[in-house]
């Protein structure tokens, strides 16, 4: 559990000194420490980083079909939403996979892009690749006299 009084007394002033332009990145950290991104536990999920610059989220979500799953990005957030229809089983003695509805968010960073999806085996895949344009690679700068 967060600690809420940390939370809304943080002061960021000494970090920001020292940034230009990670405004976004403590607005993040804001809103995580005061619970508003903080997520349950459904769908689990791993995060895997395949070499320098490949991502992959996997989550785990079965019982949904394809038809069932809407994954959107837009704005630097990745969102995963599962919406199953409640089916009128009335013979169903035991129910141990859950088919509840599901949203999950993930905050994509500038430089990466949203490659592809897909679904197989109860688990949804979808991979990511950083892309470091040329300007942000290092480069040296010639001092003019």
């Amino acid at each position: 559990m967060v600690n809420t009084t940390l939370a809304t007394h943080f002061d960021w002033a000494p970090f920001r000194r020292h940034t230009v332009g990670f405004d976004n990145v403590f607005e993040l950290m804001d809103r995580f420490l005061d619970g508003q991104s903080v997520n349950n536990n459904y769908p689990p999920y791993n995060i895997y980083k395949n070499g320098e610059s490949k991502y992959s989220i996997e989550l785990a979500i079965a019982g949904f079909g394809e038809d069932e799953v809407e994954v959107k990005y837009a704005d630097n957030t990745l969102t995963i939403t599962g919406n199953k229809e409640e089916k009128g089983d009335t013979d169903v003695l035991h129910r141990g996979i859950a088919n509840r509805n599901f949203t999950r968010t993930f905050n994509i960073a500038d430089d990466v892009i949203v490659n592809s999806g897909s679904l197989k085996n109860g688990v949804l895949s979808i991979e990511l690749e950083k892309i470091i344009p040329d300007e942000k690679k290092e480069r040296v700068i010639k001092i003019k006299s």
